[in-house]
């Protein structure tokens, strides 16, 4: 079989591979065996019985075309004009791409889906802030000696934050020495978004989570999402895992 790269415009690459599909059917299709747009998706999770998928391209801007016959160098003119006139296609690549090196590409990228889970809780703005520390410091000088203690420790702290937690187990992940368990740590990230803590996940870390907290799939899809019951277990599966495959 030959491949051929076909460069679309980045974030059309499913759409593309669509209508391509769909015209291929309608004029009758005798060339193409596959078309490759290496689909993946995140998926959000909100403690709510559904979670939508957000669908993307593993590698933007290109989709692949795999032809039934091998031994073509270049595109068949009757199929290189119909897959020109398909919207938000660019550029047709002139040469095919050789078996084995489509083989080993196709085994590199990473189509695994993500997940994306937020805490219920906001986080505090700057003057938030500013106004706790000010009652902290009058109930410090208006309290008994032990409460004044504790809300002096707690003055000026910057708040804690769960995400904090994703980057310490990162730092280890030049000691991990198993690549899947390395590229699952590697895939982690959290951020603050719309002044909430957000996770995003791997779903082989949810699997391994969900593995540990409810092995017999008892749990309900609600409970499963929910970002306040989720996340501690997910942050305690990523920790285990780097204390297990550290050197």
């Amino acid at each position: 079989m030959s491949v051929f790269a076909i460069q679309v415009a980045t974030g059309s690459e499913i759409w593309v591979k669509d209508l391509l599909t769909q015209t291929l059917n309608r004029v009758g299709n005798r060339w193409v065996k596959e078309i490759h747009a290496f689909e993946t998706f995140t998926q959000k999770f909100s403690g709510k019985s559904t979670a939508p998928k957000q669908f993307k391209s593993a590698v933007p801007g290109y989709i692949f075309i795999e032809i039934k016959y091998p031994d073509f160098y270049y595109m068949p003119p009757d199929l290189w004009h119909l897959v020109k006139s398909i919207p938000k296609v660019f550029k047709i690549l002139k040469d095919a791409i050789p078996m084995d090196e489509f083989e080993t590409f196709f085994k590199s990228v990473d189509i695994e889906p993500n997940f994306e889970v937020s805490l219920k809780e906001k986080v505090k703005t700057e003057t938030e802030m500013d106004i706790e520390n000010s009652n902290l410091l009058h109930r410090a000088n208006t309290t008994d000696v032990k409460e004044s203690k504790r809300c002096l420790e707690q003055l000026g702290t910057v708040e804690h934050s769960t995400v904090n937690e994703v980057e310490i187990q990162k730092q280890h992940v030049a000691s991990i020495k198993n690549d899947s368990v390395r590229m699952m740590i590697e895939k982690a990230k959290a951020v603050i978004k719309a002044r909430k803590h957000t996770f995003n996940f791997p779903f082989s870390l949810f699997l391994k989570t969900r593995a540990n907290i409810d092995p017999e799939n008892k749990m309900s899809v609600k409970q499963l999402t929910n970002g306040d019951f989720i996340i501690p277990a997910l942050l305690k599966t990523l920790r285990e895992e780097v204390s297990r495959w550290k050197e």
